[in-house]
């Protein structure tokens, strides 16, 4: 067993006594015991350091998208050297250094010891001026995985595409599966919209324990109406009323053609869709052009693209945590077209009880697999 969660299981051993043989014991550790040894080293590490008062992660910092880029801020004042605080949502033992100004510098370091198949893993947070690295380290006694994403200035500066997700897994079982999948992109946003299953596989835990998932979320609703425009089921109220402004768009008084066209454009996407299942033919020059504007502004994706989400799983799972109800149950129908089961997701349900319904559902229907070589 070979890493850096072995590396440094050796050297606090070493230091915590100098004087024992460094000869390899007759026979190999078994799993529990190097758990047990990590467990009291990790307790001894964090026993010389100053404890604040626990809090959830999301209030320990903050993960953002702005301007397609992710960004990672601290929410804690600037410390002196580490402090130990507890994350009461994030189970393990956590250290925080937060520098001055808080903007430039931060150093998260997490070991979780309670996955009883793995001897421990460490999950790391380091920021600095223009640069963000987040990575995780998984050792058990079969191999160890090994996550890192950095974002960083200077790989623009040098022509490269500035933010990067490495994931490796070496198995220390003959003939086990090795892992080596790396990609990159121009922003977190091109990542995830060009390499969703990779981000999802690898990064969407992290971001999971860090209280983030939503940033990883395939759906959104501009993306969502055009996909599922076939099941979304419309209100004859709102279809009367489409069909009524169509008509005003055609009106001898241009104040009129001009409310019409404004008052569809506030209808937004469900107008759209409407106005795609339409008969234009009969439409003059100029209304059919208002038409065909509206249905190009909420129809972005190419056919192709539409195509591939329609049988998307991922991608349909999460539009059942869109806000929209119309998203949502048009997701329903999708989903069972595709696998024969449905979920039930009343309004009555709070955020909290409606994503862990979606996550226990989302299991049933995408089968766990092993990483990809």
């Amino acid at each position: 067993m070979s890493c850096l969660i072995t590396a440094w299981l050796a050297a606090m051993l070493a230091l915590q006594d100098p004087s024992a043989p460094t000869s390899a014991p007759a026979t190999q550790s078994t799993l529990e015991q190097l758990r047990a040894e990590h467990r009291e080293l990790v307790d001894q590490e964090f026993s010389t350091l100053p404890r604040r008062d626990p809090l959830p992660i999301e209030k320990i910092v903050s993960l953002t998208l702005e301007d397609g880029h992710l960004h990672v801020k601290p929410l804690l004042e600037p410390t002196n050297g580490s402090v130990a605080i507890d994350a009461t949502n994030w189970p393990g033992k956590m250290h925080v250094t937060v520098g001055a100004p808080q903007a430039l510098m931060m150093h998260i370091k997490h070991v979780d010891l309670s996955k009883p198949d793995l001897i421990a893993t460490y999950t790391q947070i380091i920021t600095g001026a223009d640069y963000l690295q987040i990575s995780r380290d998984s050792e058990s006694d079969k191999g160890l995985s090994s996550i890192t994403l950095i974002q960083s200035r200077q790989f623009a500066d040098e022509n490269d595409d500035p933010i990067r997700l490495t994931a490796r897994y070496v198995s220390d079982v003959e003939g086990g599966p090795d892992v080596n999948v790396q990609i990159s992109g121009s922003s977190f946003e091109t990542m995830r919209r060009d390499h969703p299953r990779e981000m999802q596989k690898y990064l969407l835990p992290i971001l999971q324990d860090l209280q983030a998932a939503n940033l990883l979320r395939l759906s959104d609703p501009v993306t969502a109406w055009q996909v599922l425009a076939n099941e979304v089921k419309i209100d004859p109220k709102l279809r009367d009323r489409v069909s009524d402004l169509v008509q005003k768009l055609s009106s001898p008084e241009f104040a009129d053609r001009v409310l019409a066209e404004e008052q569809l454009t506030q209808l937004g996407a469900p107008a759209a869709i409407i106005l795609m299942r339409m008969d234009h033919s009969k439409l003059a020059a100029d209304p059919k052009a208002t038409v065909d504007t509206m249905i190009r502004a909420h129809t972005p994706l190419p056919d192709q693209r539409v195509a591939d989400l329609r049988k998307d799983l991922p991608f349909l799972c999460d539009t059942l945590l869109l806000d929209e109800p119309a998203l949502r149950q048009a997701a329903i129908v999708r989903i069972g077209d595709l696998t024969g089961k449905s979920i039930d997701l009343p309004d009555t349900l709070s955020d909290a009880e409606k994503t862990k319904r979606i996550d226990a559902f989302r299991a049933t229907i995408i089968p766990a697999t092993q990483p990809a070589k």
